[in-house]
């Protein structure tokens, strides 16, 4: 009966259920009713949805760890929020759609945007998440201070005002 669950609600209902109930079986965490242990069932739910869409307001503990944990398997997710909110800095630089449950012209394109990224992250193979996008670089630049036209590139992105760049240790 809270707010919360009040725009969780209707965010689902006439959002969501609208833009994607088509394509996907939607299934919020609360609506599981399997037995065994929540977090297990949730954990695994995240890992094996086809797509996980995931409302970042009100930066709700439980929801940070679960896109956490579908980030760190690098499988397809859509982050929505609502309009003004402001997003953790771990999550601010990846594609959120915001939504405005007060107008009804906004509702309409926040269901076409998000209609049009989950078949985009659907298509998208590989899904590249956050985690595994960090540690591709990491590899990628793991050598990268020991040739000249590496070293060449660092310095001048250094020299672009970015300060130092740490591409770690070099073996």
């Amino acid at each position: 009966g809270s707010d919360d669950r009040k725009r969780a609600d209707d965010v689902l209902k006439h959002v969501l259920r609208e833009a994607v109930g088509e394509f996907f079986d939607i299934v919020r965490a609360d609506e599981v009713g399997d037995p065994g242990t929540i977090s297990g069932d949730i954990i695994a739910r995240l890992y094996n949805a086809d797509l996980v869409v995931a409302d970042l307001t009100g930066t709700n503990p439980n929801v940070m760890y679960e896109v956490g944990i579908r980030h760190s398997f690098s499988r397809p997710i859509v982050q929505i929020c609502q309009t003004g909110e402001n997003l953790p800095f771990d999550l601010a630089d990846e594609r959120t759609i915001f939504y405005d449950l007060t107008s009804l012209d906004e509702i309409a394109d926040a269901k076409d945007r998000i209609s049009r990224s989950t078949r985009r992250a659907i298509d998208a193979r590989p899904f590249s998440a956050p985690v595994v996008r960090a540690l591709e670089l990491d590899t990628l630049f793991a050598d990268a201070e020991s040739t000249p036209l590496s070293r060449s590139l660092i310095e001048k992105l250094e020299d672009l005002g970015s300060g130092p760049i740490d591409f770690g240790s070099a073996a």
